[in-house]
C-alpha cells in the first residue's frame, strides 16, 4: 500500500479554487452555527390574552457577546439590561422578537411605566449639536434662505438626482424617535463608556456602514413625502402653465417654519398630492397625503391639492383635518 503521508496532489487551478471556495463555505458555516448569546432590542411589552401573560422584546438583533455565559442569554436597550435562562425564553429570529412568561420575567425584574426611558442622553439636542460638532464644514448656520443645519452630505438631492437640493437628510435625525433608539442600541452594542455627546460626535463622523444605514432608514421615512411633494409641484406648474414661480428648497425657512412650497404669482403655497376628492352638500371631502392644520400659518395664503389630472386651490380657511390623509373643506374650490 502506498504511504498516503508522501503522496503529493496535483490540482488545477480552477480545481484549486473550487476547493478553497468549499473550505471558507464550510468554516462559515461553523461560524454561522454559532448560536447567539446576546441581543438588543427596540421595545419591550407586555402582552396579555386570558390567562396568557408574555414579555415581548421587539425588534431584536444579535450582537457580539464579548463574555458570554454558558445557558445564559443577555438582552440589552433602552428599557435595561436583562439576562435569562436560555430555555426560559424563546427567540423568533425571523419575526425579530424574544418572548417570556411574566412568571419568569417578574422573577427578577420589574418594568414600570414608558418602556422607553427619556433620560438615555440621546435628545434632538444632542443630536444637532453632535452633528454640528462632527461635521463642521458642512454645518451651516442660518442665513436668509436656509435655516441652519447640515448641507452637501448625505443629501436629498443624492436620493432625487437633484444636485440643487444639498438639505441633508440627517438633519432629520433629531425629530425621529426610531433613529434615537437605533443609536442608543448601537452605544449598548459597543459597551461604550463614552461620554454620550462624545461617542455621537465620533459615530457619525467614523462609523460610515452604520450612518449609511440610518441615513437609509430616514430616508425611507420621508422618501414618499418628498417625492410626492415634488410630483405635486410639477403637476401645478405644468398644468396651469404658470411661469411666475417661486421655489423653496428643503431646509429653506419658507419650507421649515413657514409651511410654504412655492410662491406663484405673489400668493404664498402648501401643495399636496391628491388621490380623489368629492363635493357632499356643498362640503369638498379630499383624500390626500400628509395633511395638517396651516391655518396658523398666517404666511400661507393657498392651499393646492393636485395630481396629473385635476387641480384643485383653496384659501388656507375654513377647513377640518380629519386625518393625515383626509381634509373636508367648507369653501368651494377653483378647480382645473
Amino acid at each position: 500500500m502506498k504511504n498516503l503521508n508522501k503522496m503529493k496532489i496535483i490540482l488545477s487551478e480552477s480545481q484549486y479554487f473550487r476547493v478553497k471556495k468549499l473550505i471558507e463555505s464550510s468554516e462559515d458555516d461553523i461560524d454561522n452555527n454559532v448560536e447567539p448569546t446576546k441581543y438588543t432590542y427596540l421595545s419591550v411589552k407586555l402582552w396579555e390574552k386570558g390567562r396568557t401573560k408574555k414579555y415581548f422584546f421587539n425588534k431584536v438583533k444579535s450582537v457580539e457577546d464579548k463574555n458570554p455565559i454558558p445557558g445564559k442569554i443577555k438582552i440589552v436597550g433602552s428599557s435595561g439590561d436583562f439576562i435569562f435562562d436560555k430555555d426560559k425564553i424563546k427567540i423568533q429570529p425571523e419575526r425579530e422578537v424574544i418572548s417570556i412568561d411574566k412568571d419568569e420575567f417578574d422573577k427578577n425584574y420589574k418594568i414600570e411605566g414608558s418602556s422607553v426611558p427619556s433620560t438615555i442622553g440621546i435628545n434632538s439636542k444632542t443630536i444637532l449639536s453632535s452633528l454640528k460638532m462632527a461635521f463642521p464644514d458642512n454645518w451651516m448656520e442660518e442665513d436668509e434662505i436656509y435655516s441652519a443645519g447640515l448641507r452637501v452630505i448625505y443629501t436629498i438631492g443624492d436620493k432625487i438626482g437633484d444636485p440643487l437640493e444639498d438639505w441633508s437628510i440627517m438633519n432629520y435625525f433629531d425629530t425621529k424617535l426610531e433613529i434615537h433608539d437605533l443609536l442608543y442600541l448601537r452605544y449598548k452594542e459597543l459597551d461604550s463608556n463614552e461620554d454620550m455627546s462624545d461617542w455621537l460626535v465620533s459615530t457619525f463622523r467614523n462609523d460610515k456602514e452604520f450612518i449609511n444605514f440610518l441615513v437609509n432608514r430616514q430616508w425611507k421615512s420621508i422618501e414618499s413625502g418628498i417625492k410626492l411633494e415634488k410630483q405635486s409641484v410639477n403637476n401645478v406648474i405644468t398644468k396651469l402653465g404658470i411661469s411666475d414661480v417661486v421655489y423653496y428648497p428643503f431646509g429653506s425657512k419658507m419650507d421649515r417654519w413657514y409651511g410654504i412650497d412655492v410662491t406663484i404669482s405673489g400668493l404664498n403655497c402648501q401643495i399636496k398630492p391628491m388621490s380623489s376628492f368629492y363635493e357632499k352638500d356643498g362640503k369638498y371631502i379630499i383624500n390626500t397625503y400628509g395633511m395638517r392644520d396651516y391655518k396658523s400659518k398666517r404666511k400661507v395664503d393657498r392651499i393646492i391639492f393636485a395630481n396629473k389630472n385635476q387641480i384643485l386651490i383653496f384659501r388656507n380657511s375654513d377647513y377640518d383635518v380629519v386625518s393625515r390623509s383626509k381634509v373636508i373643506f367648507n369653501i368651494e374650490p377653483k378647480i382645473f
